[in-house]
């Protein structure tokens, strides 16, 4: 999924557009490999992870999926009954913006670019590109655990 980011990277070497842009490539970029245990690690900021505990947490992340029925379906494929995965009615601008922020990154990563967000329209446009997955349906099983624990 990051080598999509590729060309946005190569743009950054030289003169990235702000601080944010600048911080991304030197801390998040040029650490990844593209080797999936490493950069797994990396941006999970686990450390001492062995061949095992990665097979372990691959094995864990494939039943999640298979209990979702999800397993080796393209996400385009997939139907949440949140239909999170339904493509929004989006504008070729925020489209293009959203293309522009890697993933971990914020609406300020498009600051100083043809694509930096203005006012009102930045939560708007990141809740049109980015909604909530599952999000009543997880407050929901927390729900009594929360209660629980709190009383």
């Amino acid at each position: 999924m990051m080598a999509a980011y590729q060309d946005l990277a190569d743009s950054y070497i030289e003169s990235p557009p702000n601080d944010a842009a600048a911080v991304w490539y030197r801390e998040v970029w040029s650490e990844l490999t593209h080797e999936i245990k490493y950069d797994y690690q990396f941006v999970n900021q686990i450390e001492n992870f062995s061949d095992e505990e990665f097979t372990e947490a691959m094995e864990e992340h494939a039943e999640i999926l298979k209990d979702l029925e999800w397993y080796q379906k393209p996400v385009h494929e997939l139907e949440p009954v949140d239909k999170t995965n339904a493509l929004p009615r989006l504008s070729e601008d925020v489209i293009k913006r959203m293309q522009n922020i890697p993933p971990g990154q914020n609406y300020k990563f498009a600051d100083g670019t043809d694509f930096q967000f203005h006012g009102p329209h930045v939560r708007a446009q990141i809740g049109e590109a980015v909604p909530p997955f599952m999000s009543e349906q997880i407050a929901q099983l927390l729900k009594p655990v929360l209660l629980a624990v709190t009383k």
